[in-house]
């Protein structure tokens, strides 16, 4: 008797997992190095902006179904993009830079192979370039992050249906001759893609089921949203969708990444971080927008693949105000520029450089500054600007001038924010789901984890 009441069990268990409805459409946002933090922080600074002091809780944080992953490698606790992205995309952790391979080199199936052999569209939709190394992890097999003819080669040879992001990745510092971003283009429709450059061009995103969306020809990150791109996250989303509803009727996967939240921790930019964090959410508006139409057929999920700066909010005697970031009014890089082109006049002074710094941040102007703070902010002039010598710190992506990334870290200070290193921490992060099987998804404690739910609740 009790065998039999085991064996009705097992079969009404297998019954109930084969009778359960897989996901026609999913959709998996990652935000390059997004926090909790900095999910938050990106509220408040909503909140600021339509007059009120506390946040209401954004399309991201209101997703129903929410918990934290491990997000380490299989080297280090912190983990880079390209380990990050892989363990993201295959489920299997690997050393930081490689990207789709175990420690041991071998190449590891990731969910857009998987979900291409189920019979489903793919698309990779990314800020960053094609082949950097998030969206390389959902097609790619490299032994470094940065082998990116490789990368590229792969990609056209048919790693995914549809890309979009900001242009191919290249080397630009190597010995070895490589093909520029314009030769992959040229490379790309050779081999068959309906390449696409710019905006206007995306109208024909539906044309062909072999597409690529480029922002640029010859460049491989778009600008922060606070510089105005003529391409956004949106536009390139929205391009992948239209493809993928057209040629994919059985349903189809999709990857979008927000790299320029990582760009902007990287700058310890909070402003411009927060404010990636916000276009990210609204992209994925669109997406719930999706699941609304079809509720029964859709999953999204929401996650990171690590953080990035360590943001900490309430450092200024525990106050946060983030009204003081609207005072912003360019991202680094351009403030950076504008002060390099001062101290390549024939005489840069002070009072220049401080009107400069007071119309792009609105210190002093708007936002008290006391003498101690404006003598900091002037010793670095003096050292640098005054001298005509253009000092710039280094981080990952960029090399902004000091006086910039000072100034603006002082604006951040006086919000009551403050991010603690240029780089990625080993934190956890945070995971958001919605729609068919996202009960699943919140059991996930490991990245790992993900992507073998995913592949669970989709059946790939």
């Amino acid at each position: 008797m009790k065998r039999f009441v085991l064996l009705i069990a097992v079969f009404l268990t297998a019954f109930s997992i084969a009778s359960a409805k897989a996901p026609k459409y999913v959709f998996y946002f990652i935000g390059d190095g997004m926090s909790i933090n900095a999910i938050y922080g990106a509220e408040l600074l909503t909140a600021a902006r339509n007059g009120q002091e506390f946040p209401q809780p954004s399309t991201i944080s209101s997703l129903p179904y929410r918990t934290f992953v491990t997000a380490y490698s299989a080297n280090n606790l912190t983990t880079d993009s390209a380990a990050a992205g892989t363990a993201l995309a295959s489920g299997v952790k690997t050393n930081n830079s490689v990207i789709g391979r175990d420690p041991e080199g071998n190449d590891v199936k990731n969910l857009v192979e998987y979900a291409r052999e189920s019979g489903y569209g793919t698309a990779i939709v990314t800020t960053a370039g094609i082949s950097h190394a998030t969206p390389a992890s959902f097609f790619g097999h490299a032994n470094d992050r940065d082998d990116y003819e490789e990368l590229n080669q792969q990609l056209i040879d048919g790693g995914a249906d549809f890309f979009a992001g900001a242009g191919f990745n290249v080397k630009t510092r190597s010995k070895v001759p490589v093909t520029s971003a314009p030769e992959w283009v040229v490379k790309a429709r050779e081999a068959g893609w309906n390449v696409l450059v710019g905006k206007d061009a995306f109208k024909d995103a539906a044309k062909s089921p072999k597409t690529i969306c480029l922002a640029y020809e010859d460049k491989w990150d778009l600008p922060y949203a606070i510089q105005n791109p003529e391409v956004r996250l949106e536009d390139l989303y929205k391009a992948g969708v239209d493809n993928m509803v057209k040629y994919h009727r059985k349903g189809f996967f999709m990857m979008v990444e927000s790299s320029n939240i990582d760009h902007g921790g990287h700058e310890n930019d909070v402003y411009a971080m927060l404010e990636e964090v916000n276009d990210f959410s609204n992209v994925i508006a669109l997406a719930v927008d999706f699941y609304k139409a079809h509720p029964d057929e859709t999953l999204i999920v929401v996650t990171a693949d690590h953080e990035t700066s360590g943001l900490a909010l309430g450092n200024n005697s525990g106050r946060v105000k983030a009204k003081v970031l609207l005072n912003q009014k360019m991202a680094q890089a351009d403030l950076s520029a504008a002060l390099v082109k001062l101290s390549k006049t024939e005489k840069p002074t002070w009072d220049a450089a401080k009107t400069i710094i007071s119309d792009a941040l609105g210190l002093w102007e708007d936002v008290k500054v006391d003498y101690k703070e404006e003598y900091e902010l002037r010793d670095i002039f003096e050292m640098t600007v005054a001298r005509g010598v253009s000092s710039t710190e280094r981080t990952l992506y960029a090399a902004n001038d000091r006086l910039a990334g000072a100034a603006i870290k002082l604006l951040a200070k006086k919000a009551g924010m403050q991010q603690v290193k240029y780089g990625h921490t080993g934190g956890q992060v945070p995971l958001f789901a919605i729609g068919v099987g996202a009960e699943k998804i919140a059991a996930c404690r490991d990245n790992t984890d993900i992507p073998k739910t995913i592949r669970n609740v989709a059946r790939y």
